[in-house]
């Protein structure tokens, strides 16, 4: 959504021309996805977790994930 919101964000995400902005999109999503990873492992790797409440949270962040994707959602930002 930042790419269609700033003509910045989207030459900032372009790093290889064939592809656009979606290299830059798909890079940033793994990057953050690994740190996301790393801090929870140190910040639950000793504590009992809730499990219900993190498989909700994280329904609900893929839903809205997924609604994200349609064209409609995200244009609207545009």
């Amino acid at each position: 959504m930042l790419a269609e919101a700033s003509e910045w964000a989207h030459e900032a995400l372009n790093l290889y021309d064939p592809v656009g902005p979606l290299s830059g999109k798909t890079t940033l999503a793994v990057v953050v996805w690994l740190v996301g990873w790393v801090v929870l492992h140190f910040a639950w790797r000793r504590k009992q977790v809730n499990f219900g409440r993190v498989f909700a949270f994280a329904l609900v962040l893929i839903g809205l994930g997924f609604i994200g994707t349609f064209p409609p959602f995200f244009e609207v930002f545009s």
